[in-house]
């Protein structure tokens, strides 16, 4: 029992380790811990002194080794692994709304990912052309990155809406702690912390290209924009892992 309880608390840290902009929706993450400790408590009701109990145990060691080989570049073999695991302990049959469902309608896609989150790089797109386009262009990038994110801020609090009871006398409140997390979070992780690097990164390109080198100016605003663009991939995630470094230990621990 204590072998699979480590397992499966060495999973559950592992998920909360995960890059945020890969699984972004925090209350789908305290759902699929949810499903399991829901599956340790069933595994705590299992006499393990009869040969049904220790196959019992033996399976739950083998399915926590099993989640470590998991996918989780997307949130969808996550919640279906733990849920079919979770299923295979309930003694009831599964009921017709299950809490996979509610999990795989408020969890974007790996297809919704790829077109939506694009647009909160746009200011750091916009930074790195700074130096060949007109300060407006780079403006008007910002108002796409903010678009960004407030339209998944209230996205994030209306599938959140979804899993709560609404007679829930604290919806209003887990409500809104959502909207300030996910707001912060991503002003902090896809506008003013990449925005700044970027622009910071091309300032000291375009100065040591301008002393060191002896390159046409336009040649340089290039060199500038090809060095700002390349860079976008590589700030990615060391910033989501400090933004939640940061989240985790001052706004997520008052709420």
């Amino acid at each position: 029992m204590r072998t699979a309880l480590n397992k499966f608390l060495q999973y559950s840290r592992h998920l909360n380790q995960m890059p945020s902009r890969n699984f972004r929706f925090s209350s789908s993450l305290k759902n699929v811990n949810k499903d399991i400790v829901e599956s340790l408590e069933r595994l705590a009701l299992v006499d393990f002194s009869t040969e049904a109990g220790i196959q019992r145990l033996e399976q739950s060691i083998k399915f926590a080794d099993k989640l470590m080989e998991v996918d989780t570049s997307s949130v969808e073999p996550v919640i279906n692994t733990v849920y079919n695991w979770n299923e295979n302990l309930r003694n009831d049959e599964p009921t017709e709304k299950s809490h996979r469902k509610e999990l795989m309608d408020v969890c974007p896609s790996s297809e919704e990912f790829y077109y939506v989150a694009p647009l909160g790089y746009a200011n750091e797109v916009g930074e790195s052309f700074r130096a060949l386009v007109h300060v407006n262009a780079v403006r008007a990038s910002y108002v796409v990155a903010f678009s960004y994110v407030f339209a998944d801020t209230a996205d994030k609090v209306k599938k959140r809406d979804k899993l709560l009871d609404k007679n829930d006398p604290e919806r209003n409140k887990k409500l809104m702690t959502s909207a300030i997390d996910t707001l912060v979070w991503q002003t902090l992780a896809s506008v003013a912390i990449p925005g700044f690097t970027i622009n910071r990164l091309c300032a000291a390109s375009m100065y040591l290209l301008k002393k060191r080198t002896k390159l046409p100016s336009t040649t340089r605003k290039w060199t500038t924009v090809a060095i700002g663009l390349g860079s976008i991939p590589f700030i990615v995630k060391p910033i989501d892992h400090l933004v939640d470094a940061l989240m985790n230990n001052s706004f997520r621990k008052w709420f």
